[in-house]
């Protein structure tokens, strides 16, 4: 989880399964990047999707990414230190 939000609050393009709470970072007009695990048409589909229009979804993800900055800000930059501080010592 906190390497798609990762992503998204950068406004990366991520197109992921709906694992976890996935699905409460993508808004209705992206919601067709976060597909079903096991589900490789809607996949294939998503990426097609993305591919045809490429420079419109990019700008819709770094839309996204602002609107997911605002709501999470320094928390999501947090969470996705101490998740990688965690790993670390645990090496």
């Amino acid at each position: 989880q906190l390497s798609v939000l990762e992503a998204l609050c950068v406004g990366a393009p991520a197109i992921v399964t709906a694992a976890g709470d996935a699905r409460a970072y993508y808004p209705e007009g992206l919601a067709w990047a976060c597909v079903e695990p096991g589900d490789t048409a809607a996949l294939a589909g998503a990426l097609e999707r993305f591919l045809a229009s490429r420079a419109a979804t990019v700008e819709a993800f770094a839309a996204n990414g602002a609107s997911l900055r605002l709501l999470h800000g320094e928390a999501a930059e947090r969470a996705i230190v101490d998740a990688v501080t965690a790993v670390a010592k645990r090496r």
